[in-house]
């Protein structure tokens, strides 16, 4: 990475970007120092005038009305991912973060971890094209290691591996986003809640224990499920409320809802879990012209295709690897996927008990 000094760098040619801390504190002590003895230690920017680190510097810097400020003109940082991590460093030695803002940045690095691994994934799957033009498949390609984007991710926000404290507060903070109206303000007041005492686990099993009650209040008032599990989630509620210790409550909440949905997964016909799909060839695709026969053999064939290709993704994972990094959201999310994948199964197995499979005659 190189970098280039400017004494003059203009502030009207600076970007700021995306900012982690929303609060920089009190800037009256900088101002100060640069009013006496002047910028010691330069903003950093990229080539094309995005602050990499020194946000606080040049508030200052323009709250004393100047015009241009000291800075490293850095050309080595292109990635966005190196950008945020240039960021994580200025923030981690002027003004600590607050947990939520903490798990934002886990989460963008996160995120474009799994991105740089995907691209490296993609350029070792493929060679160096060939004489006419083509590129060569390499003979294979490391998978894309999501707990070890997340650890990466986490060590460089907080110093350490660990990051269930930080996907706990992206997963009240996905309750705060997309939860029911009722939810969501639990789950904002929440966030606020591990902001001002930087405890985390408390706040969470609160959430989540919230969050299952009102999944088992559905089922029990839902009239289309049976009585006997509508029954039985109304009990369980009951108990739920006369249980004071948090990690108990969620523990008995996790159990009854897993139990509910198992019921109603076994009870439920599978073409009342899994509505009718139509086809997924839109009219205005191209295909008008083409005969229905033709046009079903292109889905059959691009169906067993996506098959054969998650079979390839599952076999690059260890489960318990998996499971030990899940939180319960994931868990709720796979057991969900699990239930349509049986579903559909069921359904195709019954396909094939009353359809005659078609015979492929070779060519001559």
């Amino acid at each position: 990475m190189r970098a280039q000094f400017r004494a003059d760098f203009p502030l009207t040619k600076i970007t700021i970007g995306t900012r982690y801390r929303h609060e920089l504190g009190d800037l009256d002590a900088l101002c100060a120092s640069i009013q006496e003895r002047g910028l010691l230690v330069p903003i950093t920017v990229t080539t094309a005038g995005v602050l990499v680190f020194g946000a606080r510097r040049l508030a200052a810097t323009q709250k004393l009305g100047h015009t241009t400020i000291n800075a490293w003109v850095v050309d080595g940082i292109s990635d966005q991912l190196g950008i945020l991590l240039a960021m994580k460093d200025d923030v981690e030695l002027h003004l600590a973060l607050k947990p939520t803002e903490q798990a934002h940045l886990y989460e963008e690095l996160r995120e474009l971890s799994r991105a740089a691994a995907r691209r490296r994934q993609e350029a070792s799957r493929f060679g160096a094209a060939d004489s006419r033009g083509k590129i060569g498949r390499a003979d294979s390609a490391a998978p894309v290691e999501h707990g070890t984007s997340r650890r990466q991710a986490a060590h460089a926000v907080t110093g350490t591996a660990g990051y269930d404290r930080l996907e706990k507060i992206l997963d009240v903070q996905r309750l705060a986003d997309t939860g029911n109206e009722w939810l969501a303000r639990q789950a904002s007041a929440a966030l606020v809640q591990i902001d001002a005492t930087g405890k985390v686990n408390p706040s969470f099993l609160h959430i989540k224990t919230l969050e299952m009650k009102t999944d088992l209040t559905t089922i029990s008032q839902n009239p289309t499920h049976p009585e006997k599990t509508r029954n039985q989630a109304r009990r369980d509620l009951e108990k739920l409320e006369q249980i004071d210790h948090p990690q108990d409550a969620h523990r008995f909440a996790r159990d009854a809802l897993s139990r509910a949905k198992k019921t109603l997964s076994t009870d439920t016909p599978p073409s009342a879990a899994l509505p009718e799909r139509t086809s997924r060839l839109p009219e205005s695709s191209g295909w008008d012209d083409i005969p229905a026969p033709i046009r079903t053999k292109h889905a059959a064939q691009s169906f067993l295709a996506s098959c054969e290709t998650m079979a390839a993704v599952w076999a690059e994972y260890a489960p318990p690897e998996v499971a030990d990094a899940f939180t319960e959201n994931d868990w709720h999310r796979f057991e969900e996927f699990s239930h349509y994948v049986s579903d559909f199964t069921t359904r195709m197995t019954g396909q094939k008990q009353t359809h005659t499979p078609r015979i492929r005659h070779a060519r001559n």
